[in-house]
């Protein structure tokens, strides 16, 4: 994990990428790694986790024609370096970062095609053509921004705040995910596949299970100490169990006050089973905190917002004992209809919500994640998002998601028989909590309600008046969602083209889908 910046041009200097990076120094380290060439400027601000002492970045290849930054892991790295090395390839070291050096030379655009990752964004640079080509992961776990100055140059950054700093870029796009920048265009390489396959319920667990574990393995695959962000529900509590099963040191982070529903089944769940863990009081200053929390974010969704100071609190504890690395079971609730609102729809609807939940995760609960981890120089892995495990479940019917348990509709129906097979029945059929609110904090649960501890202390707050076309274009409606749009302004994050798109999240999925602006 680590922030990356890059600006290309006829008029580039090497201070506009080391403003760049200055914005995100708590993405990596503060000594930035910088080339400099003859009509680009590539830098990094790198979290060292492959190959730490010899990764510098930007890598390149022997003769200094094609260099390569990069956010986030390609877990095969190793076997391709072996496969690209059969093929004539020398390299200078063991980072993934290198690899995609030579991928590039020997594949061009199609190097996709051999990655195995759920997060990455990286830019490349072949200076021999002057060719640009940048690349986010399939479901945008890890960000990439760009924007044209008024100089014609192009310049790219890992979080919206580099680039809404510069006073000469007055717009900014988000690459989407699943698409590559190449010769000034854009292009999609990702569509997720959303053909329902499978209805058998034996089937279903096996092709679940065997590919959740292998998705665990491959991101314990290091040396460095794992932290696990265990809630006591069935995804985290899944992931620290194959976690501690394959990596020797992985301690779990537990947020809640004592007496909280996640704090007494994540404990119980540690002692029981003999895992490392540590317990996170959430005493979070909502007030003072708020501003901090939509600089970081980069949003005024009220959703993301609300439970941003969850995820701050546990990856500050992980950031202050030494970790770099965080397990988390983000995702799963989106693959697998997990949210309780998903009872609300029919068969058809919930197969529908699900995939496109999952595609709109890059600017939703995937930012999210994102900042409020790079925040704390922390790189979070996802196991669920795992691109066979996304497959795997997106392909299930939906009538293995919704099930009836004991008599009662029972959401993440499938993944809950694949967690009995590892975990205790009271953790695998554990009723569905919202994490923040399962650690005994008040954010509420639906924020149209303005409810909860966040909204309470926000209505406190003055507002400036508003235009009604920016109240119509960003759709803002409730005291809270204006508090946090203003907030986002003064950061001129309003520079993001595509800002005022709302998202599909669970608070208004129902009423979405039954009154048809959802097909």
């Amino acid at each position: 994990m680590c922030g990356i910046a890059a600006v290309f041009g006829k008029n580039v200097r090497t201070e506009m990428v080391m403003t760049s990076l200055k914005q995100i120094l708590h993405r990596g380290s503060e000594h930035l790694e910088v080339a400099s060439l003859a009509n680009a400027i590539l830098g990094t601000n790198r979290l060292a986790i492959v190959d730490p002492q010899n990764g510098k970045q930007p890598a390149h290849d022997q003769d200094k024609n094609v260099y390569a930054i990069l956010n986030g892991e390609i877990y095969n790295h190793a076997a391709l370096r072996k496969k690209l090395i059969q093929l004539g390839h020398v390299f200078r070291s063991h980072s993934d970062t290198e690899v995609l050096v030579h991928l590039w030379k020997e594949y061009g655009p199609s190097l996709l095609d051999h990655l195995d990752s759920e997060m990455f964004a990286f830019i490349i640079y072949d200076e021999r053509y002057e060719q640009v080509f940048a690349a986010r992961d399939p479901l945008g776990v890890k960000p990439l921004y760009y924007a044209r100055d008024e100089n014609n140059n192009i310049h790219f950054g890992s979080e919206l705040k580099q680039l809404s700093v510069n006073d000469r870029i007055q717009e900014i796009r988000s690459l989407p995910a699943g698409h590559y920048f190449l010769n000034q265009k854009i292009e999609c390489y990702f569509t997720l596949n959303d053909t329902i396959q499978i209805e058998n319920e034996s089937v279903a667990v096996d092709l679940i299970e065997n590919s959740i574990i292998a998705a665990v393995k491959k991101r314990v695959d290091t040396e460095l100490p794992l932290a696990v962000f265990l809630s006591g529900g069935v995804d985290s509590s899944l992931v620290m169990e194959l976690a501690v099963q394959n990596h020797p040191d992985v301690k779990a982070f537990i947020l809640g006050h004592p007496g909280s529903g996640d704090y007494e089944f994540a404990v119980r769940l540690c002692r029981e089973r003999g895992y490392k863990y540590e317990t996170v009081t959430p005493d979070e200053d909502y007030t003072s905190e708020l501003e901090k929390m939509i600089f970081f974010s980069e949003t005024f969704e009220p959703l993301l917002i609300r439970h941003a100071f969850a995820g701050h609190m546990c990856a500050r504890a992980a950031h202050s004992q030494g970790y770099k690395i965080v397990l988390m079971g983000e995702g799963s609730d989106e693959i697998f209809a997990g949210y309780n609102e998903f009872l609300n729809l029919s068969e058809d609807q919930i197969h529908q919500a699900s995939v496109k939940m999952t595609s709109d995760l890059a600017d939703g609960h995937l930012k999210r994640v994102d900042r409020f981890t790079s925040a704390h120089t922390l790189e979070a892995r996802l196991p669920f998002l795992d691109m066979a495990v996304v497959r795997a479940a997106l392909s299930i019917d939906p009538s293995l998601k919704i099930r009836n348990y004991k008599q009662q509709a029972t959401v993440k129906y499938i993944l809950r028989k694949v967690a009995e097979r590892h975990l205790p029945e009271w953790i695998a059929w554990r009723k569905k909590e919202p994490f923040s609110n399962g650690a005994g904090m008040e954010v509420g649960e639906a924020f149209l309600k303005e409810d909860g501890e966040v909204a309470s202390e926000v209505k406190k707050r003055g507002l400036s008046p508003i235009d009604e076309t920016v109240l119509q274009k960003y759709s803002l409606r409730t005291h809270e969602e204006k508090f946090y749009f203003q907030q986002f302004k003064k950061f001129q994050f309003t520079k993001l083209v595509t800002g005022h798109v709302r998202l599909l999240v669970k608070d208004n999925l129902s009423s979405k889908y039954n009154s048809g602006e959802v097909a």
